[in-house]
């Protein structure tokens, strides 16, 4: 069990830093002695918790004529402590592990919503009350203060507690009402603290806090018990603890050459391929497993690292005592050269890093070798750390062990180990091999001695396909593809039943999208297509809902021959439908194209038509059909002077019923603004509007529109100093500061989504509420929203901005209501009036690759990686590659957490970090989804790491982002005989930086702390000249290697 002391001295440290804030009550606080109200003694449980209160001020033995006491410290003893609650929290705002209100892990003060994972929400149901009860698991004197965190919202039936009262508890049964909190005044969108101060300390073991309801929900941080006493220097015990370890060492530097030279091979190769080796390798662990983070026998080496607790990526072991990871390989590999090991620390609720580990290696796990041993990071206040070793040399082993050492803790929580080997890159394996179809030099056709050469049969019967997939499959579910020598869908073989594995479906898993290719042999007359799938989504199996028919001569040039779309009447069911052709054509190869979910089977697809070309098949040059320009373009979406006015960078432009834009904050995205509050350049180039939330009626997202929201949406735009017109005032100070006179910038409308049988209005003019039950009246409602938004355009006489097209706002185009036959309706519209059509569908989202044959001019992927930290890098990388094969632009996203969270500041840079990997930094379009004001915190804030953000934004913008920092100079410290060395690789203390081991000491161990100090562990008796080397990041890619020379002296 851990010391008390050393959780007391955290406790200590986290109130300090809230008593220093007023304790989270703003200032109304600061300027009162004490805040709440005490109440009177109450035995047993109150009947009403909610009522109005006694103000007999007599609780903890006080009268109203006591002096308050005075009290010198602060720590919240509360920390870490169990609790129950009379309310289960909500299922998609859970109580990790019930313990998220004493963690200690608090919540952004502002920028915070009720998705944050710190957060627990309830919803009291017919219940006023939720009762948390905290056992402080011994009695515990002079308790003063109590206080709630939680979270201050008015959305989506949130708001804050009406009132929240405080009882105390000797044996958890006979309970004394102490007081009401005080609520602060209310600040939306913040996380707020209720505060309970009393005049004269109490004792108690048990204290229960009854938070009132103010609506459905309720989302909550922490409760906190507040104490008057004594705490120590945690940093200064785990400091000195870790030094017992080191101190303790038996292992000489000579010991440890010896035993390292009999293992070692080749010096290691680091700019060679860096591979786990360990990824997928089985383990055994001698700890005691934490049922709350449970082993599945695969987490420790499944190559997931998420690098927060809520990420379900680790695994807890319980007790602190000394425990062993063993990873074991098939055989003695001869390569190994790093090791790692991913930690999580609390010491709040008991969970700590180990003191140290040790990594030993062995060829029949009897005789180890220790190889070298990693000690935690001295401040102790970091969340996760890695143990890093890098050796010099390549080492040989079978089995690798991690021992973390006994540690004064409650548990240990690990996420992964890894075992390096750098190596030649293997070849890239995929799914299916590249699309191969034969050079055509002249046209050939059937004979006419075929037996069937006059009839109409299916052309591709008993034919195998050629297979390509959108994005990276990996291997692991390559056996659940059915592999392209299968004739399954060309047999005849129609399946009565919808199960995918009855071996009649052709299967396909994961991938994003599949092209089926077919080679009929010769040229044929082609006349109809014929498609069959199966759907059962509570198996994760999807039929698509769009099929697409591609036809060519000569396999390079594509036509569209049309896009079936598929239904399904019940689910599970079978999806079918078939496309006949006005005229047949005369085409060789064939092309079935359809995105996809996890699963998608099919049964069985059919070209009908004759081997036979006769007079009455034209050639696909005369058929009519539109040629597929955009099909595996292998190119992005490029900015185009004809193309959306030549944008490049496009902002979006939220504005809401209660937010209209100004030019002030405006100014910072129209113009990349220095620290010194100068304009230096241009930053975004184009700026869409479009709606936050409902319009005035009510009506919001993808329900709809009436005749009256156009009124209110064009007054808003067209606002006077807001909207459209602050666009035009911060523009022309844009142009006037870098003198650019004749400089415009692009602004966007947003067309809205016509609700097939919502009430509009009158649009024919009759007098009578017209419903958008028809094409024609749905697009109708369209076109009067653009006469609108034109008329009231035409009024205004910009110099600044110019308007250049309409954006589609609905997400995905989907069967429902006939999308397709609306957009293309849309298109039409927008082109009649002078104009061009763009999109922005999420990620992989319904019709994303048919994008054109929908209508749309020029279409941008959300990536849709930045709003959950639980969303794998894999996002930017396969939108990436959807962008380049279907010709689109990609959209670049931020989640507001970003201003306040490393991990989410960090997914955002990624989308720009990866740009350089990619190639879609420049001559790509680029679309931005960013908060109301994240752009402008970013160009503000005086945090250095966040003003990367702005800064950063503005360098990929302007194609020069370099994201390899410069080296550094050699550093060359001294250090003592068998004493750890404090230094630092960061004297500036720069936040923007971050810090790895390259390679580590030959003759000790090397700890960095994210700030950069770091700690240098001579091996024991080693005296002489040792050296490390690390890379540095600007949380983009890292650095060259930068080297640390260390002598140790007598």
């Amino acid at each position: 069990m851990k010391k008390l002391s050393l959780l007391i001295a955290l406790l200590m440290l986290v109130t300090t830093f809230l008593v220093a804030c007023g304790g989270g009550n703003g200032e109304e606080s600061k300027d009162q002695s004490l805040t709440g109200s005490s109440e009177g003694s109450v035995t047993g449980e109150s009947s009403d918790e909610s009522t109005e209160e006694s103000t007999d001020e007599s609780s903890g033995g006080e009268s109203s004529e006591d002096e308050p006491e005075e009290y010198q410290y602060a720590t919240i003893v509360s920390s870490g402590k169990p609790y129950t609650t009379s309310i289960t929290p909500g299922e998609s705002y859970p109580d990790s592990y019930g313990s998220e209100l004493t963690d200690g892990l608090f919540a952004p003060v502002t920028g915070v919503g009720y998705s944050d994972s710190k957060l627990v929400g309830y919803a009291p149901g017919i219940e006023s009350d939720c009762k948390i009860i905290v056992d402080l698991e011994e009695e515990m004197s002079r308790l003063y203060e109590f206080r709630v965190s939680y979270l201050a919202a008015n959305v989506a039936g949130i708001a804050p507690p009406n009132g929240i009262t405080v009882y105390i508890s000797d044996n958890g049964e006979d309970w004394e009402r102490v007081g009401r909190c005080q609520l602060p005044v209310y600040e939306g969108d913040t996380m707020q603290i209720a505060v309970l101060t009393l005049k004269r300390s109490v004792s108690a073991r048990y204290v229960r806090f009854s938070v009132t309801k103010g609506s459905a929900w309720i989302f909550l941080d922490e409760v906190m018990v507040v104490a008057d006493i004594l705490s120590q220097n945690l940093r200064e015990e785990w400091v000195k603890a870790i030094n017992e370890r080191y101190n303790g060492e038996e292992l000489t530097a000579d010991q440890r050459t010896e035993a390292l030279k009999a293992i070692s091979g080749e010096k290691a190769d680091r700019s060679l391929y860096r591979n786990n080796i360990a990824k997928g390798r089985p383990y055994t662990t001698t700890g005691n497993i934490d049922n709350n983070h449970p082993d599945e026998n695969k987490t420790l080496t499944d190559g997931k690292i998420s690098q927060y607790l809520e990420g379900k990526t680790w695994v807890g072991f319980k007790g602190g005592e000394e425990m062993d990871i063993i990873v074991s390989f098939s055989n003695v590999r001869e390569d190994i050269s790093s090791f790692e090991l991913y930690a999580y620390n609390n010491p709040v609720t008991g969970i700590s890093f180990p003191y140290s580990v040790v990594v030993s290696v062995s060829d029949d796990k009897k005789e180890w070798t220790q190889v070298g041993r990693i000690y935690a990071p001295t401040d102790n206040s970091q969340e996760v750390f890695t143990f890093v070793l890098e050796l010099e040399y390549q080492i040989k082993a079978r089995h690798v062990k991690f021992t973390l050492t006994q540690t004064d803790c409650d548990a240990f929580y690990v996420e992964e180990v890894a075992v390096i080997a750098y190596m030649e890159e293997p070849e890239s394996q995929t799914l299916y091999p590249p699309v191969s179809l034969p050079e055509i030099s002249k046209d050939e056709y059937w004979p006419s001695t075929e037996p069937d050469y006059n009839d109409t049969i299916n052309l591709i019967s008993g034919l195998t396909p050629q297979l390509s997939n959108a994005t990276k499959v990996d291997e692991e579910f390559w056996n659940n593809n059915t592999p392209m020598n299968s004739t399954l869908m060309t047999d005849g073989v129609y399946s009565t039943s919808t199960d995918i594995h009855n071996g009649i479906f052709f299967k396909f898993n994961q991938g994003a999208h599949r092209d089926v290719f077919f080679d009929l042999k010769k040229l044929s007359a082609v006349s109809a297509f014929k498609v069959s799938f199966t759907q059962n989504t509570s198996w994760a199996v999807k039929a698509p809902e769009y099929v697409s028919i591609f036809l060519s001569a000569d396999g390079k040039t594509w036509y569209t021959a049309g896009i079936m779309k598929l239904t399904v009447p019940v689910d599970p069911g079978l999806a079918r439908n078939e496309l006949t052709l006005d005229t047949p054509v005369a085409a060789r190869f064939v092309c079935f194209a359809f995105d996809m979910g996890a699963w998608a089977g099919c049964d069985e697809l059919e070209v009908l038509g004759t081997k036979k070309v006769g007079s009455s098949a034209k050639a696909l040059k005369d058929s009519g059909f539109d040629v597929k320009e955009k099909f595996m373009v292998g190119k992005y979406a490029s900015p185009d002077k004809d193309l959306l006015g030549g944008v490049e960078d496009l902002y979006l432009v939220y504005h809401s019923r209660s937010v209209k834009r100004t030019p002030a904050d405006l100014l910072p995205a129209l113009a990349y603004i220095g620290t010194d509050g100068e304009i230096k350049d241009t930053l975004f180039d184009g700026f869409l509007f479009l709606l936050s939330g409902g319009f005035a009626s009510g009506y919001g997202g993808y329900n709809g529109y009436n005749k009256s929201d156009c009124d209110w949406l064009i007054s808003t735009l067209f606002e006077e100093n807001f909207n459209i017109n602050a666009l035009e005032e911060a523009a022309g100070q844009v142009k006037a500061a870098l003198n650019k006179p004749d400089y415009k910038f692009k602004f966007y409308m947003t067309l809205y989504y016509p609700k097939n049988g919502s009430s509009f209005g009158d649009l024919d003019g009759d007098g009578k509420t017209d419903t958008l039950s028809t094409l024609e009246d749905r697009l109708a409602a369209v076109e009067h929203l653009m006469d609108r938004f034109e008329a009231e355009l035409a009024k205004h006489n910009y110099n600044n901005i110019e308007f250049c097209g309409y954006y589609w706002y609905h997400e995905a185009a989907s069967l429902v209501d006939n999308d397709m036959e609306l957009l293309n309706g849309v298109s039409g519209l927008v082109h009649e009036h002078g104009y061009q059509f763009f999109w922005i569908p999420y990620y992989v989202a319904s019709g994303y690759s048919i994008w054109a044959e929908l209508g749309f001019d020029v279409v941008c992927m959300q990536p849709n990686y930045a709003f959950g930290l639980d969303r794998p890098i894999s996002h930017i990388i396969n939108t990436a590659n959807l962008a380049k094969r279907y010709g689109m632009g990609i959209e670049i996203e931020i989640d507001t957490q970003a201003l306040y969270n490393d991990l989410y500041l960090q997914r955002y840079l990624d989308y720009l970090e990866y740009s350089v990997y990619y190639g879609y930094m420049e001559d790509c379009i680029h679309m931005y989804y960013m908060g109301f004001s994240d752009i402008n915190k970013a160009c503000e804030s005086e945090s250095p790491k966040i003003r990367l953000l702005y800064d950063y934004t503005y360098q990929f913008i302007k194609g020069t982002l370099d994201i390899i920092p410069d080296g550094v100079d050699l550093i060359t410290v001294e250090a003592a005989k068998d004493t750890p060395l404090n230094e630092t690789l960061n004297p500036g203390e720069d936040e923007t930086k971050l810090f790895k081991i390259l390679t580590s000491p030959t003759h000790g161990t090397v700890t960095i702390n994210a700030d950069g100090s770091f700690t240098y562990y001579p091996d024991k008796d080693y005296t002489g000249t040792d050296e490390f080397y690390y890379v540095y990041s600007e949380f983009l890619g890292f650095s060259e290697s930068c080297r640390v020379t260390i002598t140790v002296k007598e």
